[in-house]
Formats: structure tokens, sequence, C-alpha cells
């Protein structure tokens, strides 16, 4: 694994396609990410400054195809920033020859999308920001919603801009020099992916949750049934977003701590930023590599239940609702045995 150095322009050229894989969190950017990458795009237009892009991780699959093992929050930025400047040049009755040009290098090449967002999101992604399809799809998940709105926060601001800045800050965007470190196997790159989360500080315990298991998986399968456990693991968490989207009064973490609470053999002594979480704990116990699988698969379909029983509880007419979500103790209640 040797670093590579390029520009952002040389790492987007040709055939090349980027995959976020399974065990990725979804899109987590907000505005006050959206409003800083923007603004040091626009510092590096200014004299001899600048933009670092900083360092990405990936395994290659194939000729010119890499799974994005840590740097999907900027690389997916970036599209979306890209479909955003061409959207506001064409307004301006930009070249469009050149509009194509740009379009091939960082959305589409030959029919090819050049970034395939988190399975769950990859249709709202490809129709909205890669094809300029706004009314294809509603956004359903938290996720589609801030890709919608990455959309909308760029388009307001570079519409605003004359197309010489445009052209000066897509050209700072272009010259942003980035690092490039490549593993070659499926297990050490959820490995990294793994090690990357345990030291970021904004990931979410449910992703986190989402990380390990998927590392896990890799470790106690063989390579035959890696790829099929993960895949299905990574269908219940999609349907738990899904769910997710309905629900008002409490975020992931709080559901799921509620049900590490009220599942776990450690029941109240249950604490998210304890090195030793629970479910750790419990399937560090278990030494049959068979027994471990189907321990992470029943955790995982009791997690999806409770989600369900969740939103069965905030959509219910109970009048003692009210008072169970006052003491935030709503998701502690199980209503299947």
């Amino acid at each position: 694994m040797t670093p590579t150095q390029s520009t952002l322009k040389e790492f987007f050229q040709g055939d090349r396609q980027f995959i976020i894989p399974v065990y990725q969190r979804a899109y987590s950017w907000e505005e006050s990410q959206w409003k800083t990458f923007l603004e040091d795009l626009e510092e590096a237009t200014k004299g001899e400054n600048h933009y670092f892009f900083g360092n990405v991780l990936l395994e290659k699959i194939n000729n010119g195809k890499f799974d994005i093992i840590d740097g999907q929050q900027r690389l997916s930025t970036i599209v979306i920033f890209v479909r955003c400047l061409i959207n506001a040049l064409n307004l301006k009755d930009y070249d469009k020859e050149r509009l194509k040009e740009i379009e091939e290098d960082y959305l589409e090449f030959r029919k090819m999308s050049k970034l395939k967002a988190l399975e769950y999101d990859r249709d709202y992604f490809c129709d909205v920001i890669i094809h300029n399809d706004d009314n294809k799809h509603e956004p359903q998940t938290p996720s589609q919603k801030r890709i919608s709105k990455a959309k909308e926060f760029f388009i307001k601001e570079l519409e605003k801009k004359e197309i010489k800045q445009l052209e000066n800050i897509f050209q700072a965007m272009q010259n942003a020099q980035i690092i490039k470190l490549e593993f070659d196997n499926k297990k050490d790159s959820v490995l990294m992916f793994e090690l990357q989360n345990n030291r970021g500080k904004d990931l979410t315990n449910m992703e986190k949750l989402k990380s390990y298991l998927a590392y896990q998986i890799y470790t106690y399968s063989d390579k035959e049934s890696a790829e099929n456990k993960l895949n299905e693991m990574v269908g219940v968490f999609e349907e738990i977003y899904r769910i997710l989207n309905g629900i008002k009064c409490l975020d992931e973490d709080a559901i799921l701590r509620y049900f590490n609470i009220a599942t776990s053999k450690y029941g109240f002594s249950y604490r998210e930023n304890d090195d030793g979480l629970n479910y750790k704990k419990e399937l560090k116990d278990i030494r049959d590599n068979e027994a471990k699988l189907a321990w992470i698969n029943n955790y995982v379909k009791g997690l999806k239940n409770a989600f369900i029983d969740f939103k069965s509880f905030e959509e219910s007419k109970s009048e003692f609702k009210e008072y169970l979500l006052f003491f935030k103790c709503g998701g502690c209640l199980s209503f299947r045995d």
C-alpha cells in the first residue's frame, strides 16, 4: 500500500468509478460542512492558496472500480457540488460542450456513474444528482433529505456568483491535492473502516455498530458466504433507516440504547462510550464462529423489531404514551416476546 498524490481532476478523470460499500455510513454532511467546503474553495482562489482535499482510502475491486473506505462524505459532496456548478453555469448560457466535459469527468462517463452512493440511497442519488431529475423521487431517508438539501444549498450559493467566480472556484477544486491509499482485499478494507470509525467522533453509535458487525461477519465467515451475509445485514439496516424516517420523538441512538438495555444480559450497565459495549462483550463470550454469526443475525433482526415496535408505539392512541415519552423510556418497551 503506497500513498499516491494527485490533483482532484486526475483522481476523477477517465473510466473510474467510486462505490460506497454496504458497510459504510450514509450521507451525513449538513449546512455547516457545506458552508465550510465552499468557503475553503473560495479561499483557494485567492493568491497562492491551495486546497488540500485530504486522504482517501480505497479498495480496488477491478480495473477502474474502487470501494471507498474513507472519504465518501467528501467525495459525495464533490459530486453534488459539481452538479450544482453545472446547473448554475447552464443558467448563464455557458459553453455546452465544456459543461458536457465536466459531466463526463465528475458525474457520468459513458453512461457509468462516477460515484455510486450507498445501496439504499443509490437510485435517489443517481436520479437527483447524476441525472439532475428532482421530480422522479421524494427523499425517503434522512440521508436522502441531506442530499436534497445539499443540492439546494449549493445551487442557491452558486447562482449568486458571476461566471468568472464560478470558473475560479471550479479550477481551485480541480487543482486540489488528494492523497490516495489503496487496499487489495475486503477484510483489510473493512478492518480499516472499523479503525477509522473508532477514532472518529462524529459517527452515531448505530453507524459504529453497523461497521463493527460488518467486520465481525468478514472475520468469522468463509469467503464464499461473507458477502451474502453482509448484504443480508445491510438489508435489515436499510429497513431500519426507512422506519426511522417516520419516527419523530427519538433518534436512532436512543432507540438502540433502549434496545440494548432491554435485551442484553448486562441490562442497565450499558454505556455508549464504553470500549466494552454490550454487543461487543456478548459477542466475545461466544466461542463458536457459526454461533457468533447466528448471534449477529438475531441481534440485527431484533433491533429492527425494536424500531418497528417504537414506531407502532409512537403512532398509538394510548393515554399513557405521553407520560412514557416524558420519561424518555418509551423505546424500552418491547411489544414482542
